[in-house]
């Protein structure tokens, strides 16, 4: 029995989620690639392709499969459905232009994480910012690509913050440097407002907020924002990097960058955890909000 395809699901994730129902089913019946190939008359790139999640397979071509690898009548249907769920148009198509695949995979995953783990050494996370502030960082880093770039990335950053008032929204675990909530973006008021929402957040049930104070010792994976999301029912780990050559997605069983994987970043994260602080993040806050008007009184 699969997990439910619920229809709050992305697309995407239910893509990789039948990928691996035909993975298993393939060698549950003891059948290779080659197998495949050769009695079906496929090509070894299509099945990969299926199999890895990049292409959803069609339900033709499903039923062709499933038949071959000897699936009951129960099953088949099961994965049928899922795979009708899985080809459906994404929320997130819609930002395709503006935003990059990585970026909108983010945001598919987000749809059913359990636990989202975010590192932010230079800015807020984006599922905390306030417009205000997201549309001073975006038209800062995409201002000169056009305003229509920067209001369709506002508001994808909106849309993805609505997953924090879900009945089932997922824990969410930030850890930022402190240099973060004093760094200005934007005016005064931007900043003051962001820092005020922060400080609601802090009380927030779902969300962890805590902070690298200056003068901690250096980590290796300081300086390069990341994200690992914890999915529930398929219990799979992806990561979103945010390095200097651009932005990466990266599951589980994808080796495309060494060592750079889905666990190695979520045991970073734990040892950033071993050097945050354990005072009380709104002290951080305030200290942050004394400052930021100290500033405007000097000026």
């Amino acid at each position: 029995m699969i997990a439910n395809a619920s229809q709050s699901v992305a697309p995407a994730v239910l893509g990789r989620r039948l990928s691996r129902e035909m993975l298993r089913a393939r060698e549950a019946a003891g059948k290779s690639r080659r197998d495949v190939v050769a009695d079906l008359d496929w090509s070894m790139s299509a099945l990969i392709s299926i199999e890895s999640g990049t292409t959803v397979v069609g339900v033709e071509d499903l039923g062709q499969l499933l038949g071959f690898y000897g699936v009951g009548p129960e099953h088949t249907g099961e994965l049928v459905e899922l795979a009708k769920k899985a080809g459906r148009p994404s929320p997130w198509d819609i930002y395709r232009k503006a935003a990059t695949p990585a970026y909108i995979n983010l945001c598919a995953y987000e749809s059913s994480a359990v636990v989202i783990r975010a590192y932010e050494p230079l800015v807020i996370p984006g599922l905390l910012q306030t417009e205000g502030y997201a549309r001073a960082v975006l038209s800062r880093w995409f201002g000169s690509e056009g305003p229509q770039k920067v209001d369709a990335l506002v508001n994808l950053r909106r849309q993805r913050q609505k997953l924090l008032a879900k009945e089932d929204a997922p824990q969410l675990r930030c850890i930022i440097d402190e240099s973060v909530l004093t760094r200005r973006v934007g005016d005064f008021q931007v900043m003051r407002t962001q820092l005020e929402h922060l400080r609601v957040y802090s009380d927030h049930p779902g969300v962890t907020i805590r902070v690298i104070p200056k003068g901690a010792a250096f980590s290796p994976c300081e300086g390069v924002a990341f994200t690992v999301l914890e999915s529930g029912p398929d219990n799979e780990s992806v990561l979103y990097l945010e390095p200097p050559t651009g932005e990466v997605f990266l599951r589980e069983d994808v080796m495309g960058l060494g060592s750079v994987t889905p666990v190695t970043y979520l045991a970073s994260f734990w040892e950033l955890e071993e050097a945050a602080s354990r005072d009380d993040f709104t002290r951080f806050v305030d200290d942050a909000i004394d400052r930021l008007t100290q500033d405007r009184s000097n000026s």
